[in-house]
């Protein structure tokens, strides 16, 4: 039985198909309800057809899917050209025609159902059981055919368990060189401090299509102004996260970068003075906004005052330098 969620008028959810046994002659009933996970729309990417397309969900940190250009195909096996997103399935949205063997930790859906990949498509899973490296598992997958569970490859947890680290993005010079598509964190985000929370809660999704935007549009000459705009702010994204060698930032540093990333009032600045206002605006705001500082590093919360306050500082220490 085919149950599609995004007929719903109540939102967007899940395409599902579940097995059903139907006997000839009688009336025949479900023995419990279905229910479908949310599909996160804001999540969804476009696939391409020629590049490497990396799809990413924030509510789901560490899992990665990428698809190879030209590889999704509908179930009728022409190309498949429109949106996917990977999105959390939670205990009581996943089908019951599951192995009792199989309680999984963590299940995703795949949205819309049905579409597959020819080679097949890369999917990674943080380690949240803390396994040893090396250690194989089973990756199960419900097949949008027969409604039920099946074996469709091998897992294997990586060297370290947790952190993956890019030779390319080394050499581009970017350093700490962590490849955010496939790093995870046991701990997340709740050791963070609530600002750091709020704000950096899209940043890896937007640093992902940055690097996807990148692959798609490098051998074009002419890009629309919706695409420069996209690539201007990722190149911004990239310089306020790097890192000198023994030199960390500190939490109200990395506050400091990452509103003005959220205000996007780097974004039309060019790259000399985002280095300058990297390097220079936390000394600038102890000094001239020390109210705010100290507002902020007791609390460790934006409100609206200080988030305005933080905006005129950006201004002013920008206007200084022009």
């Amino acid at each position: 039985m085919l149950v599609n969620g995004r007929q719903s008028n109540l939102g967007v959810y899940a395409i599902l198909v579940v097995a059903v046994d139907l006997i000839d002659g009688v009336e025949n009933n479900l023995a419990g309800a279905i229910s479908l996970p949310d599909v996160d729309v804001e999540s969804e990417i476009q696939v391409s057809p020629t590049f490497e397309t990396v799809v990413t969900n924030p509510n789901l940190p560490g899992v990665v899917l990428e698809i190879a250009g030209g590889s999704a195909f509908n179930a009728d096996g022409t190309p498949f050209t429109g949106k996917l997103s990977v999105n959390p399935v939670p205990d009581y949205g996943r089908p019951e025609s599951r192995p009792e063997e199989l309680r999984p930790g963590m299940a995703v859906t795949i949205q819309p159902a049905g579409i597959r990949f020819n080679p097949p498509a890369r999917i990674t899973f943080p380690n949240a059981d803390a396994m040893a490296p090396g250690n194989e598992l089973n990756l199960w997958s419900l097949s949008p055919d027969t409604g039920k569970f099946n074996i469709v490859g091998k897992m294997a947890v990586s060297a370290d368990g947790q952190t993956f680290i890019s030779s390319a993005l080394f050499n581009q010079g970017i350093k700490p060189a962590i490849d955010f598509g496939l790093s995870v964190s046991r701990i997340g985000n709740k050791a963070s401090v609530p600002a750091m929370k709020k704000l950096a809660g899209r940043l890896r999704l937007e640093y992902l299509q940055y690097k996807e935007l990148v692959r798609m549009t490098q051998l074009k000459t002419t890009l629309s102004e919706d695409a420069t705009a996209r690539l201007r702010r990722g190149e911004v994204i990239t310089e306020l996260l790097k890192q000198n060698k023994n030199e960390p930032a500190s939490i109200e540093e990395q506050i400091l970068h990452l509103y003005a990333l959220k205000i996007g009032i780097l974004d039309p600045v060019p790259n000399t003075k985002v280095k300058k206002f990297k390097a220079e605006i936390l000394t600038y705001a102890r000094r001239e906004f020390p109210a705010m500082m100290k507002e902020l590093t007791e609390k460790w919360t934006l409100t609206d005052d200080l988030s305005k306050t933080m905006e005129t500082c950006f201004k002013q220490f920008l206007a200084m330098e022009s």
